[in-house]
């Protein structure tokens, strides 16, 4: 089982829009990122996000890049949420899922998940794969968006 970790892309900024989608370099990026992922030939069951505007968009462009079987809203992966019920939920999981949210979420969960091992740099539109290891998870690697501005 494989877990994608995912920061969505570029947002506009709130003064343009309150809903903060994304911008047209957050598309660029999130594209970038799925031709990255279909060309490593990754396949997800599921993609869950935050079910705020920049997340949907981000997990909505990315999911036939990676074949996803559903696209869903997942309470607990908002900016601020406690990563611990995350963690228990994960650890249910058999399939490959991808999650995408936010920061600082995002590395709060990689860093609980590795067990303080491994840290990224979440930059917009970045995706970490993690895979388990004993009672623990392993940061296999970490993708980038091309830069496009």
């Amino acid at each position: 089982m494989k877990l994608y970790l995912t920061r969505h892309g570029e947002a506009v900024a709130a003064e343009i829009n309150p809903d903060r989608p994304l911008s047209a370099l957050g598309e660029k990026q999130v594209n970038s990122v799925g031709e990255k992922l279909h060309a490593r030939g990754i396949v997800v069951d599921k993609i869950y996000h935050s079910g705020i505007v920049r997340a949907r968009q981000t997990a909505e462009l990315l999911a036939p890049q990676v074949q996803a079987g559903s696209v869903l809203p997942l309470p607990g992966l908002r900016p601020e949420d406690l990563v611990e019920p995350m963690e228990i939920e994960v650890a249910t999981w058999t399939q490959p899922v991808m999650l995408v949210g936010h920061l600082p979420f995002m590395a709060y969960l990689l860093e609980a998940l590795t067990l303080h091992s491994a840290s990224v740099i979440f930059n917009p539109a970045t995706v970490a794969c993690l895979a388990p290891v004993g009672d623990g998870w392993i940061l296999e690697w970490v993708i980038h968006a091309a830069e496009t501005r």
